[in-house]
């Protein structure tokens, strides 16, 4: 009995779960203001023109000293 139950909770967990997925993807596709920033954020910065050169990491969260 305790195997049926559980074996339903991992299948409506997953149908859930699938449902989701689904929904969210066709969500961000077809919404027309995130296709617009994201075509304007392609058209700001491209891959060629990122300088990364100076780029330092803080992972630490406190702010540095010069």
């Amino acid at each position: 009995m305790l195997g049926l139950t559980i074996s339903q909770v991992l299948l409506l967990s997953a149908i859930s779960l699938g449902a989701f997925a689904l929904a969210k993807r066709y969500q961000e596709h077809k919404n027309p203001v995130l296709n617009k920033i994201r075509e304007e954020n392609q058209q700001t910065v491209s891959v060629g023109e990122l300088d990364l050169t100076n780029f330092e990491l803080n992972i630490s969260g406190k702010p540095k000293r010069k």
